[in-house]
């Protein structure tokens, strides 16, 4: 009964009845053993917001929630734009709650919105150990603003350390360009990749980007993109027959489209979201090829505490001059990206390098159980049973040694448990993970960790 109270009293909210009265009558049947319900409606006056306040916001600007609101002072009350607008503050991750408020205003057919926040910290140094199979020892240090001096700018800088991966990037984006719903930034990187201790095979990516990015629809969204870079392979190993060396100059120009159904964009748990992109190399570079990747994701609460998680994400690449795909466009997973196994740890390999390849397709999919813990959802505390599962393969690599690389598109799954933890210091989090299937010449990763602090 309670819940259908709830449902049309928000029916009522989206027909401009901010103040409707629902009251429920029960009348018992005794003859037929049942219960019978009648719902008392009393609508009010149609309602308009006469204003609009904003509270708890002691950095962040006014405007910068104002412009999230899909309504304004002067419009007819609708909840489920109310609602909306809620959806787009929490998305900002700004602030650690939202809470929207109406109370009546200075006459019957008016109300007046109070949008309560608390902030919480928008800037991230984070800093991240990993521990593999291979025994080594990674890490990473990055730092970020979302909200920078409250205008909602984002601001990041990353470095990346480790025995396998230097990473230097700078991104800007003003989200709201010229005070439009016109997203707009830049970037600046450079990514030098060792795949040897002794840094005999390194991949060098330098460039500059830039993107623009506008809704198509009230979830739907574009962007636009182009980069220009200069790729290098330096490889003096053992492999540099399968791998030569290179130095070219990218012109690459995309497309990424996403639409977003969820129904909390921090901790969802109802609702799908889905992403489809295209980066074409060339024609004014020195490469070419057309790369396509996608992702979903599907949640369903089965319960109190209880969310169960489907992601998918597959990627393709193909040179569309009939080339040859460079070392640095192709795919590599493992890690983060297939839990259980190292970096790279999956895919075609030479086989008496042991050196990752890469490949030019991929399909990986998640499905993942939120567990409930039994403490407070204050805690900030969440566990994840997951299986992690799919196939890489298709490398355009070639030996002269018969046997010597395996490339087979086979299928994989791992299964384990991930623990994270928004602690107060900065968010935690340890992946606990063993292979089901795999192939004889995978690497493996049982454990990862990663903590960082924020400002």
């Amino acid at each position: 009964i309670e819940d259908t109270e709830d449902a049309l009293t928000k029916l009522l909210g989206e027909k401009g009845f901010a103040f409707a009265d629902i009251r429920a009558r029960s009348r018992r049947d005794r003859e037929n053993n049942l219960i019978r319900v009648e719902y008392v409606i009393e609508e009010g006056p149609r309602v308009y917001v006469e204003r609009i306040n904003i509270n708890g916001n002691d950095r962040t600007h006014d405007e910068v929630l104002r412009r999230e609101m899909r309504i304004s002072e002067g419009d007819a009350f609708n909840r489920v734009l109310l609602e909306r607008s809620r959806r787009n503050l929490r998305g900002l991750g700004y602030f650690s709650s939202v809470d929207i408020e109406e109370s009546p205003g200075s006459e019957p057919d008016k109300t007046i919105i109070d949008v309560n926040v608390v902030e919480q910290s928008t800037g991230e140094l984070t800093f991240g150990v990993g521990y593999s199979s291979a025994e080594s020892v990674t890490t990473e240090f990055a730092i970020a603003e979302r909200n920078l001096l409250g205008r909602g700018q984002r601001l990041n800088l990353r470095v990346g350390v480790s025995s396998e991966v230097q990473r230097y990037a700078l991104n800007f984006t003003e989200p709201f360009f010229l005070d439009r719903r016109v997203a707009a930034g830049f970037s600046l990187f450079n990514t030098e990749n060792d795949y040897d201790n002794e840094a005999n095979l390194e991949t060098r990516s330098t460039g500059v980007g830039g993107q623009v990015a506008f809704p198509l629809s009230e979830d739907g969204r574009l962007s636009l993109f182009v980069n220009l870079s200069e790729d290098e392979l330096t490889n003096t190993s053992s492999s540099s027959l399968v791998n030569p060396g290179y130095q070219v100059f990218k012109e690459e120009i995309g497309y990424y489209y996403s639409i977003d159904k969820r129904d909390d964009p921090i901790d969802p748990t109802d609702g799908w979201n889905f992403g489809f992109g295209q980066d074409l190399a060339g024609p004014a570079g020195d490469i070419s090829y057309l790369r396509t990747t996608l992702i979903a994701n599907y949640y369903h609460e089965i319960a109190e505490g209880w969310v169960f998680h489907g992601r998918a994400t597959a990627g393709l690449i193909y040179d569309y001059e009939g080339g040859v795909i460079n070392y640095s466009d192709r795919f590599f997973k493992g890690g983060s990206t297939f839990r259980g196994f190292d970096r790279s740890g999956i895919g075609p390999r030479q086989v008496s390098t042991g050196y990752a390849l890469g490949a030019n397709r991929y399909v990986v999919g998640t499905t993942e159980v939120s567990l409930p813990l039994g403490i407070p959802k204050d805690v900030g505390m969440k566990a994840n049973a997951f299986i992690d599962f799919g196939a890489l393969g298709d490398t355009d690599s070639v030996s002269f040694v018969a046997n010597d690389i395996e490339d087979e598109f086979a299928f994989r799954a791992t299964t384990g448990l991930s623990i994270s933890w928004r602690s107060p210091f900065g968010p935690v989090r340890f992946d606990f993970a063993r292979a089901l299937v795999k192939e004889d010449y995978d690497d493996t990763r049982f454990f990862r960790f990663s903590v960082g602090t924020r400002f």
